[in-house]
């Protein structure tokens, strides 16, 4: 009797543990379950040499050379290679960071293997960004954000400043573009989980791209060479939330701050920070935020208070704790401290390596902008663009540039703030290496 009639049998009766079919006489209920298993592994064995050489006719001839060079692409990747072997040593050393790469993205994405609340589902497609423009305010961050966007290998996330690591991440944001990131009341470090979703979701226009470039290739893995950013010019300076929390009490100078998340989350990160002269940062920034009774002579005063405040707290406890004093900055009307870039950038400097850091003036930026563009296009090792990109980049209007003009700032403002910021730009310089951030002194 061939297996091929076991559909045809019918039990007739069970006595004594046999059972009776018509075709057999009494088979014993073990050797029939033996019988029965074999056919199935029969069944699903022949349905799986089927099913695969089905998906092999589908797949593409190359899929498995394609899938090799997925497996040896950090060693074959010249272009990325520092991008790559910098992940490497980070997940073979014992560093606290979180593994936020998949092979064959230049870009850290991953997919979720931790249920979260609401609709977070664990095989979701997550990014973060590759790299920060994390600062200063009114150096051109911007204006930076609008040219890259015409470069076809960075994806622009939903909007420019989020704010989320220096701030939304553990508070309300305050308007309702920022509530995009809210889907909870309020931020708080218990609710990381869910807030740090909220941070992908920004990041949302790669994610879309990735899987239709999937699609479009017929392939579950790609080589995928866009990136993002985080433009947040907050991430640098404002360290106010984080010198209120547990590991940093009664810390002059927080232990943990906005360099030591980002490091947690993208240890690999490529970091611009865009600096102008401070003086004029200053001016600028004064007169984007204060609404009323806005002139020359209104900030030389609130800035003769700030500097005597500042000087009085230095005096006595020391630069860098004056820097980091929350409170002392709320007394003040004018944001002086944040055009003290060298304690903000050593500071950065003691969490990842120099050469991840690349470093712009506005005034340069100004002055030779394709030439400061193509410098960042290496930096970030994305392609040079074609001659109309690159006029499109060039001859667009500035963004975000000083829309109320009341004059320009007092000479004697201008003497007192020079003097000021003098010693703290000597100390950039050196730093840098780079005489041009002396400003008034070069």
């Amino acid at each position: 009797m061939k297996i091929i009639v076991l559909y045809n049998f019918r039990f007739e009766g069970q006595k004594y543990g046999r059972i009776r079919l018509p075709e057999f006489r009494k088979v014993r209920r073990g050797r029939f379950q033996k019988i029965v298993l074999l056919f199935v592994f029969c069944l699903f064995l022949s349905s799986g040499i089927i099913i695969k050489s089905m998906t092999d006719n589908v797949m593409e001839p190359t899929s498995r050379k394609e899938s090799n060079k997925m497996e040896n692409f950090y060693k074959t990747t010249e272009k990325w290679r520092d991008v790559f072997q910098c992940r490497v040593n980070v997940q073979k050393s014992s560093t606290n960071v979180r593994s936020f790469w998949t092979e064959g993205y230049k870009n850290p994405c991953f997919r979720n293997q931790r249920k979260h609340f609401k609709d977070h589902s664990p095989e979701l497609l997550q990014c973060v960004p590759y790299f920060f423009v994390i600062g200063f305010p009114k150096c051109g961050t911007t204006d930076l954000f609008d040219r890259l966007s015409h470069h076809p290998e960075f994806l622009k996330p939903a909007f420019k400043e989020i704010h989320w690591i220096s701030r939304y991440r553990f508070i309300p944001p305050r308007t309702d573009r920022l509530k995009f990131i809210a889907m909870n009341k309020t931020y708080r470090t218990k609710d990381f989980d869910n807030g740090f979703f909220q941070y992908t979701r920004v990041f949302y226009p790669m994610v879309l791209d990735v899987e239709v470039e999937k699609l479009l290739k017929h392939r579950k893995k790609i080589e995928y060479r866009k990136i993002t950013g985080d433009f947040s010019p907050s991430t640098i300076w404002d360290n106010d939330i984080y010198s209120a929390l547990p590991n940093n009490f009664n810390l002059s100078v927080p232990r943990y701050m906005t360099a030591d998340f980002v490091r947690e989350m993208n240890a690999c990160a490529k970091l611009i920070v865009m600096m102008r002269d401070p003086v004029q940062r200053l001016y600028s920034d004064y007169l984007f935020f204060h609404a009323v009774n806005k002139g020359p002579d209104d900030f030389h005063n609130k800035v003769t208070a700030a500097i005597k405040l500042y000087n009085n707290c230095i005096d006595q406890k020391g630069v860098e704790a004056c820097v980091f004093n929350a409170p002392l900055a709320k007394t003040v009307q004018v944001r002086l401290r944040i055009g003290i870039y060298v304690i903000y950038i050593k500071q950065w400097l003691k969490r990842f390596p120099r050469d991840q850091f690349h470093f712009v003036r506005l005034e340069d930026y100004a002055a030779q902008t394709s030439s400061v563009l193509n410098g960042i296009f290496d930096f970030l090792q994305i392609g040079p663009v074609d001659r109309n990109t690159m006029t499109a980049m060039v001859f667009q209007n500035p963004v975000n540039t000083r829309k109320v003009n009341v004059g320009e700032m007092l000479p004697e403002t201008m003497n007192i703030l020079t003097d000021f910021y003098e010693p703290f730009n000597e100390q950039l310089a050196e730093l840098l290496g780079d005489r041009h951030y002396l400003y008034h002194l070069f």
